[in-house]
């Protein structure tokens, strides 16, 4: 389900064709974005056509996750959903006007990003901390400060990554460093680890520009009311 057919039609089909999947139902929501109500009764519909056709796996892609939310908590219909990126859930989950919950059990979801609290161990990140600390700025454990200032060490991570990606450009383009020399680097990069990640990148010409990320897959706790990273056992 969605709200953007191309990315249906183009992107998420092709990609389950690959793998040998062939959804029972798919579906658009088309209803306009300013008229919720229009909005909650489509996505009733469509959940009754998945519904009656035994869909019990919904697999959720581009911006339909909140709409998909606020549609169908007031019904009694609970598949497993599964978010191509969890962020929009977790701000529907947040809202203090409260939602039923209940829809997202066994929930799973993927991010590029890592937590702070995630990360914050990782033995490569640990070693960027400490030229931080060098340069005057300690990091705090994340999980010993409130909410609002995590954020302060998710920037920290951030930069970790980002510097060492550079280092790494900068070291293949030589000394002869120009816009042509920092390309062809970039693009024979290869495997790479950077602080933060779980997984290497993969550099190169496109459309590898971006490192073939491995999406980080996270499941639904109920009794922490967030999405987790899921156990690599």
């Amino acid at each position: 389900i969605t709200t953007e057919a191309d990315l249906l039609n183009k992107v998420a089909l092709p990609v389950l064709r690959e793998e040998g999947i062939k959804p029972l139902q798919t579906a658009i929501l088309d209803a306009p974005a300013n008229d919720l109500t229009a909005q909650n009764n489509a996505v009733k519909v469509i959940a009754e056509k998945f519904r009656s056709s035994g869909v019990n796996q919904v697999l959720i892609v581009g911006s339909g996750g909140i709409t998909w939310g606020n549609g169908v908590e007031s019904t009694e219909y609970r598949p497993q959903l599964l978010f191509v990126d969890k962020a929009a859930m977790e701000a529907w989950v947040q809202d203090k006007g409260g939602h039923d919950l209940s829809i997202l059990k066994g929930a799973e979801g993927m991010s590029l990003d890592m937590p702070a609290e995630d990360v914050y161990h990782y033995p490569g990140m640990q070693r960027c901390y400490r030229i931080q600390a060098a340069a005057g700025y300690r990091t705090p454990d994340p999980a010993t400060l409130p909410a609002k200032d995590v954020s302060k060490v998710a920037a920290a991570n951030t930069a970790c990554g980002d510097v060492a990606l550079l280092k790494a450009i900068l070291e293949g383009a030589g000394r002869n460093l120009n816009y042509g020399t920092l390309e062809q680097a970039g693009e024979h990069l290869g495997k790479i680890t950077l602080p933060g990640s779980p997984h290497p990148y993969h550099y190169g010409p496109p459309p590898a520009t971006d490192g073939n990320p491995v999406p980080n897959v996270y499941e639904w706790n109920a009794g922490r009311k967030q999405f987790v990273l899921a156990s690599k056992d």
